[in-house]
């Protein structure tokens, strides 16, 4: 999983697509009303998002 705020600054869009598009598997997830500092700008998406992630067995522990 690739996690990043929909208003992400720091590091370009594009860039987190390029990098989830160049991992096997991997989802972008993108976090509402968050920047580049998501868990802490809407912590509760950012739960969501890896709970849902965890309980899917997509996590690091299945």
């Amino acid at each position: 999983m690739v996690l990043a705020g929909a208003h992400e600054e720091v590091c370009p869009l594009d860039a987190q697509q390029e990098l989830a598009a160049g991992i096997p598997g991997a989802e972008l997830h993108l976090i509402a009303e968050a920047g580049h500092f998501a868990p802490l700008e809407n912590p509760d998406a950012v739960a969501l998002v890896m709970k849902r992630w965890l309980e899917a067995g997509s996590g690091p522990l299945s």
